[in-house]
Formats: C-alpha cells, structure tokens, sequence
C-alpha cells in the first residue's frame, strides 16, 4: 500500500496499555427534555488530559446510558462515536430515544474530550460566524479568523488547556475508559463520520473489548485536510451535476444547471446577497456560496435542495435562501472548532503545502471557480494553534479481524465512497455496501434492521433487499 493510503492511527507507540478504575458520577439528565429521561442514566467520568501522564490534570467525560427497552442482557451495548471532529453528541442525545437500535441494547452516547458537557475547549464559533456573515473578501476574512483564533488559543493557555492533547489518540483511550468502568463485558462502536475514524482507533489499540463495529460514512485520514474537502466537493457536485443533467424531470426544470452555477458565483463576486439569518445580516459572497452548497450536499435530498440553491443564487431569490441557510445557526452552535483545528492540525495538516499548492489544485479542480474561504481560512491559522502532528509510522493501521459493517452513499461529498474500500483494505472480517443514496449519513429502519441483524450475528448472511444498493 502506497504511503499516502496509510490513512489511520496506529497507537501502539503513543498510549499505555494499562486500565485505571475511576469513579463514575451520576448527574441530572438537565440537557435532555423531561419528558424523555425516563430510562436513562447521566454522569460523568475523569480521564487524564494526557493520558501519557495519567497522575496528571484531569478533565470530565459526560456520558449518558439509554437503557434498552426490551433489554436482552447477553447483547452488548453500543457506544455511539460521534462526528466532526468536534460536533456535540449529547446536545442531539434525543434522535436516539426511539431508534430501534435500543430495542434490546444500552445505547452509550457521550460528549468526546473538549466538546460539549466534556472540559468543553473555548469556542470561537460565534466569532467566527460573524466574520463569515460580513462582507469581506477571502484574504480580509483569513486575517480576522486568524487573529480570532489566536485570541482563543490564548484563552486555552491561559486556563490550564494543553491542546496537542486534544486529538484522536487521547480521545480513543477516553471511550476505554468507557469501557473500563461502565461495567460491561463487550461493546459494539457505533462510528459516524469523523467517528469511524476513532472507531478504527480503539480497534487497533482496545480490541478485547470490542464485539463488532458499524461504520456509518467512513472518515479516512488525508494529508490535509483542506484538499480533501477542496476534491470531495469538486467530485460531489459533479455527480449532482452529472445525475441532473441525465434526467428528463431535472433537465426540464434546471435545463442550465452548470452554467447557472459559475454565472450565479461570479455575480455573487461583484454584488453580494444580503440574508437575514439568525436576525442578523448575512453577506453572501462567492466563498460563502461555496461554504452554504457545501452543505446542501450533505443533505439527504441533495438531488433537490443543490439545483434549488443554484437557481436561488442565480436568481437572487432572497426569500428562498433565507429559508435554507437558517440550519447555519445550529452549525454553529453544535461545532466546537478549537476541537476542529487540535484534531486536524494533528492528524491531517502538511506544513509544506502552501498557498502555491492550493492554487494549482483549485486550477484542477473545475467545480472550484471561488475559494473554500472558511476551511482555507481554518486551514492557514492552524499553523500556529499547535505543533503536534503524528509521523507516517503512526498512520499504519494494524490487521483486524473485529467484524465491522460499512456503509457509505454514492453521492456523498464529504466520506465518497472509495472512503469504504479504503476502510476495509486492513479488515479480515467485513462488509461493505455502498447505497444508491444522497447525502452524508445513512438514516431510516431498514438500513437500521441490516444493522441489528448483523449486531445480533456478524457471521450470518445478511438480508438485504431493502437497501438501494448501487451495482457494481
């Protein structure tokens, strides 16, 4: 396997091996309605910042245990790992009170290290927010972010926060904490997106206590992680592009799709849009254009709200896009970004790609007239959040024979799915199906019963019929 496939963490080196009893604390279910506590359990668990030096600082894991309803005690729970890096899980904890996946099973969902309930890391979210709702250019936004953030790092500093300690290796040995001392014999993970990277973690660095994976959308390490998300939007919206353009209800309705995209972008370049969202003005310039469609891929009606989106930029249609983009808000505020920046400035950042680079690729890229401006923007100042970035060694991901399910979706922009084929090259006991489905995320009871029957027994064939599986 070339170098640059040698996409995940091995810890062997980086984590000590042994296991530290540690008090649980019980707390109030205050972020869940009251309505939907009944059944769970909420609490906390210390873990050493660095778990290198396990005597020193301490910070708190907050963790919340969604009893099964019809409980089976000999199946395992699951603990649910989270995207992101960086988006809450507790804040969203509800989406899984009435999931079938509960039925029989302890569900485990938890705030990962620096995030939510959990030593949560001072956030520049709003601040950054705003600067992307001004009406500056790429290089005027890059310096505000900039010096936002190193306000923030100086923030960290000041309270104590080590941040090169805030990434996937740390964070891996906090879920064996979990395991550790929530009193459960085996677990299943439950990884979605950024999540099935620290999934592919504690396989390699816990696996006795691991029963099987789901990866759901599967995250594989890149060497920076501007260009990947520079090509999987190129490639994301040229199969919206491709799919539109081959079917007679979207080519009579967006007859100029392609065209209405670069002419809606270069008019946003010389007159911005102004939105109202939030209750506060929005300027929408070429690279927020990207940034907004960015995230229309990522929904599960991507076939429609991306053609919906071009034709509102191009048609300046105010009303449309004010609808759309108010989901920015809850972006916001359920992404930590000094997480962000710690996990990525480890693990996907190259010092050595510089503004040369990323103006070539843009050039190759044709779906990129404009600049990703947030992500470039994040991208350049995590130069200087912190210094520790993992070696090529550490990449290496051991064999595994843990049986793990993969699921992936042809049109998604973010994990596409040579993610899953790439994912499964270190794993002798796997399946993968790669869904004729939009989006970024599988949903739904069917792709949700495929999950229990396999769960229940890895080994056995699974039905699937219901799936919209793409042909090979």
């Amino acid at each position: 396997m070339k170098q640059h496939l040698l996409l995940l963490l091995n810890l062997s080196l980086l984590l000590p091996s042994f296991s530290q009893s540690v008090q649980l604390r019980t707390k109030p279910c205050d972020y869940i309605r009251p309505e939907k506590r009944e059944g769970i359990t909420c609490g906390y668990i210390d873990v050493p910042e660095d778990h290198d030096n396990p005597n020193g600082k301490k910070i708190s894991i907050a963790y919340a245990i969604l009893h099964a309803l019809n409980k089976d005690k000999s199946k395992p729970p699951i603990i649910l790992l989270n995207g992101g890096p960086g988006a809450e899980a507790l804040r969203n904890v509800e989406r899984w009170t009435d999931n079938l996946l509960r039925q029989e099973r302890d569900l485990i969902v938890f705030d990962q290290r620096g995030i939510g309930h959990s030593s949560a890391l001072p956030n520049p979210d709003v601040g950054i927010f705003k600067i992307l709702a001004g009406d500056f250019n790429i290089d005027q936004e890059f310096q505000l972010i900039r010096d936002t953030l190193a306000m923030y790092k100086r923030k960290c500093i000041d309270q104590g926060i080590q941040l090169e300690h805030y990434i996937t290796s740390q964070n891996a040995a906090d879920v064996n904490f979990l395991m550790e001392n929530l009193g459960y014999q085996k677990y299943v993970l439950y990884g979605e997106s950024y999540g099935t990277r620290l999934a592919r973690v504690v396989m390699d660095r816990f696996p006795k206590k691991i029963s099987s994976v789901i990866a759901d959308a599967p995250a594989i390490l890149e060497d920076d992680f501007l260009s990947l998300r520079m090509k999987n939007y190129n490639d994301g919206l040229e199969k919206i592009f491709m799919f539109c353009e081959g079917d007679l209800n979207y080519k009579s309705n967006y007859p100029t799709l392609r065209k209405d995209y670069f002419e809606g972008l270069q008019m946003l370049d010389k007159n911005p849009i102004q939105l109202t969202i939030g209750g506060n003005p929005f300027y929408v310039n070429p690279q927020d254009a990207l940034f907004m469609l960015r995230y229309q891929l990522y929904a599960p009606t991507s076939k429609t709200s991306v053609p919906a989106f071009i034709k509102a930029i191009k048609e300046r249609d105010v009303s449309s896009l004010n609808t759309s983009q108010q989901f920015l808000i809850g972006f916001v505020n359920s992404l930590n970004l000094s997480l962000f920046l710690s996990t990525g400035r480890n693990e996907e950042y190259d010092e050595t790609r510089v503004g040369a680079y990323f103006d070539s690729l843009y050039s190759a890229l044709p779906n990129l007239p404009a600049k990703l401006g947030f992500f470039t923007s994040l991208y350049k100042a995590s130069r200087d959040w912190h210094t520790k970035v993992i070696s090529a060694e550490e990449r290496k991901l051991k064999s595994s024979a843990i049986p793990t399910l993969i699921f992936v979706n042809k049109y998604d922009p973010v994990t596409p799915p040579k993610n899953g084929f790439i994912y499964k090259e270190t794993l002798r006991n796997v399946k993968l199906f790669v869904l004729d489905a939009q989006g970024h995320g599988v949903f739904g009871n069917c792709v949700t019963q495929v999950m229990i029957d396999f769960i229940n027994d890895p080994n056995n064939k699974l039905s699937t019929s219901c799936l919209p599986i793409v042909k090979e």
